[in-house]
């Protein structure tokens, strides 16, 4: 194995400690939750928030702490009891806005009442959904799987110049699409269209347009739609997008979608998990077996460093695939959930994957829930460490990635990754991602030398990732974790070697 990145990260231990902007140094190895439970971390223009409450997830979405936020965010919470409402206000002093009883909490932003779920715990504190949150307060949302983060931007938060894409989902067969281009901090240009199966778009689509016309006979869709992308090119500002009389859907769906297009814009400027520049090769990623004996699998090919195509299932012990209804699952399925097509549904997230290049940009939040979330967690964290690992792919190889628990509840979670060709190992590399950090351990140097700050005795002059180097090289030299030391210093890593390294064995080397 190569150990360029290695030295060079060493030479970097050597120079004054830098501190990431989003990184606390004070703390190298927090107590962490693991993954699915979704103990998230809040950024509010890249500055980390500090929360007692812990968020929770339910049906694909993320709760944060009502009253907790609001305060951290400089603003009022008020609570009527005899309406069961909530008020998030600008000013402490505000007259509160009338509001009737209902079967649940009620909740208003000033004056406006949001359509938005208020769920509460146990202790009967209020959660509402991050993403409902930030529209709330006119910002914008952007959640990081990798790192498990949650950010939030206002209008001043740069942008990074670069090509963004975000989609929605399907309505009545249409796809709605925006493509995003930041130049000097600045929307250059915005494209939208909606697209059908056949990937004609509704600007030029002759059938649909002749519909539209008999419709809305003094309107034109095209050119409604040149009005919305030249006015937001002119404004800088989705909120200030003029509505356009006949197209209020088409209005609506282009202001959500570029807000979603512009966050993804904002994170890239503050965190170095946001990467659309992927290692080329063919990938097989491994998740983690659930109760019934259900392993899911992510088989994806990157060319030229765009995700070209990506196909998503989970397996059991006899081989069987869900997506081709191994063991009944998918008629199971449909007779639970009559309508609902969790193969159509995840083929729907697969194509927003390979159009947006973000598994970020993946809505999760409507039907099959659990095969998104999987997409989502497996394929960010695979290719970001293909990314950053120092592996050389070379033509038939494939690149497998297998997915394990947290260690210790110092991580997220853990991954290995094992370069195979010709059914041989050839390559291997171990990581732990933790909550609010946008850089594995290995790869981050706040973690590292806070770490041999921690346990100079422990260490006694050793390098954690020479320890690391050691252990992946016997795994890739004996092909077994049997006779691995129990390495002083470096006991977790050693752990998720030693649980990863005989799965990867197993699998590839037949």
């Amino acid at each position: 194995m190569k150990k360029a990145w290695v030295l060079a990260l060493a030479a970097l231990l050597a120079l004054p400690l830098v501190v990431p902007t989003n990184v606390n140094a004070a703390d190298p190895a927090p107590a962490l939750e693991g993954p699915g439970v979704k103990s998230a971390v809040v950024f509010n223009n890249g500055e980390k928030l500090t929360l007692e409450e812990k968020t929770t997830i339910k049906g694909g979405r993320v709760f944060v702490p009502l009253r907790e936020l609001t305060e951290k965010f400089g603003l009022h919470l008020k609570y009527d009891a005899a309406t069961n409402t909530a008020y998030i206000l600008d000013k402490e002093d505000a007259t509160l806005a009338k509001a009737e009883k209902g079967e649940s909490m009620n909740l208003f932003r000033n004056d406006v009442k949001l359509e938005t779920i208020v769920d509460t715990n146990a202790e009967n504190k209020a959660f509402v959904s991050a993403v409902d949150f930030a529209e709330a307060l006119g910002r914008y949302y952007y959640e990081d799987t990798l790192s498990n983060s949650l950010y939030m931007f206002d209008d001043a938060a740069p942008m990074k110049d670069g090509e963004y894409v975000a989609v929605g989902l399907a309505s009545r067969g249409w796809v709605p699409q925006v493509n995003l281009t930041v130049k000097g901090g600045k929307i250059e240009s915005v494209v939208y269209n909606e697209y059908n199966a056949e990937g004609n778009g509704k600007k030029t689509d002759e059938a649909y347009n002749t519909s539209w016309q008999a419709k809305y006979p003094e309107v034109i869709l095209s050119e409604k739609i040149d009005t919305l992308q030249s006015d937001l090119v002119a404004k800088q500002d989705p909120n200030k997008v003029d509505v356009t009389t006949g197209a209020t859907g088409t209005h609506q769906s282009f202001v959500a979608l570029t807000k979603k297009a512009m966050a993804q814009a904002k994170a890239a400027s503050v965190s170095k998990a946001v990467n659309f520049d992927y290692k080329d090769g063919k990938y097989v990623v491994v998740g983690l077996t659930d109760s019934r004996g259900w392993t899911p699998q992510v088989d994806m090919e990157v060319k030229d460093g765009k995700i070209i195509s990506v196909e998503y299932t989970a397996l059991n012990d006899k081989g069987e695939s869900k997506r081709l209804d191994g063991a009944g699952y998918v008629t199971n399925w449909k007779n639970k959930y009559e309508g609902v097509d969790p193969v159509a549904i995840i083929a729907e997230r697969e194509a927003q994957l390979i159009k947006t290049q973000d598994p970020n940009m993946v809505d999760v939040a409507t039907g099959a829930t659990g095969w998104g979330d999987d997409l989502k967690l497996f394929t960010v964290g695979a290719l970001n460490q293909a990314r950053m690992s120092d592996i050389e792919v070379t033509e038939g190889s494939t690149i497998y990635v297998f997915h394990g628990e947290p260690t210790a509840k110092s991580a997220y979670y853990i991954q290995l990754l094992a370069l195979a060709k010709d059914n041989k190992i050839v390559d291997v590399d171990y990581v732990e991602y933790q909550t609010g950090s946008d850089l594995a351990k290995p790869h981050n140097p706040t973690y590292i030398q806070n770490w041999a700050n921690k346990t100079p005795d422990v260490l006694q002059g050793r390098n954690q990732l020479d320890i690391k180097e050691e252990m992946q090289n016997f795994l890739l030299n004996n092909k077994t974790v049997e006779g691995i030391d129990t390495i002083t210093g470096a006991s977790n890593w050693r752990k998720g070697i030693v649980e990863l390294g005989p799965k990867a064995v197993k699998m590839i080397e037949k």
